[in-house]
């Protein structure tokens, strides 16, 4: 009858204008810290909540404009909340919603409907449907529609990322989107797409450990690969496992397995074992490694070059080539073999020049120049 009683005069107090109540949350001992009170109090006044920790930091401070207390499952509903988390108190995150609870069973704070929050040490505004904040975790959680952004402020510098589901760590600076997750930049102008995207905003990084899809928006380049990570601050993709990518302003197709994309100087570093062809031009080349600049669409090629040109059965190895897509020339350079299987043709040297444009090439060697029409 007594804990009727108590329960009944929380309530009214919970719900009467500028009423103050108190509940106590029992905290677990800490071993060894006899000085540090055993219990830290959560306060009702002028409908706010707050609940602080063993050395009576804040760790979190809800207001509402109507709050009732149910006994049977030990909650708070809320209305119009607004609320702030903290950790060892300092503000984590500031969010507004249209309705809430508190558990004291669960410690767990959920906020429902147009919830709108910012994090306050990476200035991130995050939006969704539902959101739940559990302080001993330092964990938020947010369903529905969720939406994060970065440099609002400044719409040529805007990062946006969507997904179904939002786990963040504040204090961490590491927030974690998954399902169906779509990340979009204004500068540089990029398109990320994949299961899952880890955004690290102290290092800088958007990491996926899947499959991952990026789109430079302005010429529709397309790279995917297994996993990969952008670094927003100096502007740098780095891809690995199978890669796939399209340029269909050169028309042309790369495959490797490790890639290095420095954007503001369009340039694609390809350490790794390297396939480009042009699917128009019917052409294949592959070698070891490579860059290619696509500002000034050359691809340079290095190690164990062999050339394909499918349509005329001919066949050019060397050590290095330059292919400079405007004109329409690849230059190869050291130990040339060429070799044209419908004519019986066997020819080698040092240099050889091809104009993809009227299908010639032109080879040096032991100071003779050989001209070729395939």
């Amino acid at each position: 009858m007594k804990n009727s009683a108590l329960v009944g005069l929380l309530g009214i107090l919970i719900l009467g204008v500028g009423g103050v109540a108190v509940w106590l949350l029992q905290m677990p001992s800490t071993p060894g810290v006899t000085e540090l009170p055993q219990t830290a109090g959560s306060s009702l006044s002028k409908i706010t909540l707050t609940e602080v920790d063993r050395n009576g930091k804040l760790l979190w401070e809800i207001t509402a404009t109507q709050a009732e207390y149910t006994e049977n499952n030990r909650r708070a509903l809320l209305s119009n909340v607004k609320g702030k988390f903290f950790r060892a108190g300092d503000e984590l995150i500031d969010v507004t919603g249209a309705t809430g609870s508190i558990d004291q069973t669960t410690k767990e704070i959920t906020i429902e409907g147009k919830v709108i929050a910012i994090a306050s040490k990476d200035r991130i505004k995050f939006q969704s449907d539902r959101l739940v904040w559990q302080s001993e975790k330092d964990m938020l959680t947010a369903t529905g529609n969720v939406q994060i952004a970065k440099d609002v402020e400044t719409p040529d510098r805007q990062i946006t990322m969507v997904g179904k589901t939002l786990t963040a760590y504040p204090s961490q600076n590491l927030f974690i989107l998954s399902d169906q997750v779509v990340a979009t930049s204004v500068t540089p102008p990029l398109v990320i797409k994949s299961q899952k995207l880890t955004w690290n905003t102290k290092t800088n990084l958007v990491t996926s450990p899947q499959a991952i899809a990026i789109t430079q928006t302005k010429n529709q380049l397309t790279l995917k690969s297994d996993q990969g990570s952008w670094n927003t601050s100096l502007q740098q993709v780095n891809l690995r496992g199978n890669i796939i990518g399209k340029v269909p302003e050169s028309g042309i197709d790369l495959e490797t397995s490790s890639l290095v994309w420095d954007i503001p100087k369009q340039l694609v570093s390809l350490d790794a074992a390297v396939k480009v062809s042009s699917p128009l031009r019917q052409v294949v080349i592959t070698s070891e490694s490579g860059q290619a600049n696509l500002a000034t669409q050359t691809i340079r090629l290095n190690g164990q070059v062999t050339a394909d040109a499918i349509l005329r059965q001919a066949k050019l190895t060397a050590d290095q080539v330059e292919w400079v897509i405007p004109a329409q020339t690849v230059t190869l350079i050291g130990n040339i073999n060429y070799a044209q299987a419908e004519k019986n043709l066997k020819v080698n040297g040092t240099k050889a020049i091809v104009n993809l444009a009227n299908q010639t090439i032109q080879l040096t060697g032991n100071d003779v120049i050989t001209r070729i029409t395939p």
